[in-house]
């Protein structure tokens, strides 16, 4: 991420730069050339504003030094339980996309001394470089949200699956406290009246048929319940399987 953050300062500086050269010359190539209007201290502002701009940067922070809160804070409890069920289990990375259940696990793995996190833009993405990380000796755990879960589907079938990749991931569960409130479950059949009912998440009612539909063994890890003690039996499971195993994560992590 550094060395990402730091070429796209070192593009801008140089776009700039390009631009305020063509700027001058279109002014001494074509000194008549008519203007829609008139900067003040012309035309020397240009040039010191963008000047002032790259010379005061802020001052850089070493890299052993916590850049956010979540860094430098123990994490919680339950947090710190499932970090050392996947160092027991042999994971190294953490592949994913964050979402408010799962945050605290991703706060606690920025700058983890031996679990790599590799965030992703879309949730397929994940499935697919774990995957990779598997097929390169690694042993990764997928983390998402059950929309991204939806959204995966593809990238799952195409990649692990068909790899029989031992992979294990972590589904967290949106709507499933209101899908329960409404005295619903996954077991509910699906109507068009049910799915567009405005006091329900369809995508809680949809999560479960649509691992059973994919062929996926799966897990629940409820509220009350232990997350760490889910996660390692998770791990086990996918290894002893040979094939994708879900973990569905309705507990609190912090």
């Amino acid at each position: 991420m550094r060395r990402l953050l730091t070429s796209a300062i070192k593009v801008a500086i140089t776009v700039d730069v390009i631009v305020l050269l063509g700027y001058f010359k279109l002014r001494w190539s074509h000194p008549d050339r008519g203007r829609p209007f008139r900067m003040p201290a012309h035309p020397w502002l240009p040039p010191l504003t963008i000047a002032l701009r790259h010379l005061h940067r802020p001052r850089e922070v070493p890299r052993d030094t916590p850049t956010s809160p979540s860094m430098s804070m123990t994490p919680p409890p339950r947090t710190a339980a499932v970090l050392d069920a996947l160092q027991d289990s042999g994971v190294t990375h953490v592949v994913g996309l964050p979402d408010n259940s799962s945050a605290p696990l991703f706060d606690a793995l920025q700058g983890h001394p031996t679990l790599r996190l590799v965030q992703v833009t879309r949730e397929g993405e994940a499935f697919a470089l774990a995957s990779g990380l598997w097929l390169g000796g690694a042993n990764p755990l997928v983390v998402v949200q059950n929309t991204g879960l939806m959204e995966s589907g593809d990238a799952l079938r195409g990649t692990a699956v068909r790899m029989g990749a031992p992979l294990a991931f972590v589904v967290t569960g949106r709507g499933y406290a209101k899908m329960e409130g409404a005295g619903l479950g996954p077991e509910t059949p699906l109507t068009s009246e049910l799915l567009t009912r405005a006091d329900v998440d369809s995508v809680a009612l949809m999560t479960e048929p649509t691992l059973r539909a994919w062929g996926i063994p799966y897990q629940t890890c409820r509220p009350g319940e232990d997350p760490a003690t889910a996660v390692a039996q998770l791990v086990a499971d996918a290894r002893a399987r040979h094939h994708p195993t879900a973990l569905l994560l309705t507990a609190e992590l912090a």
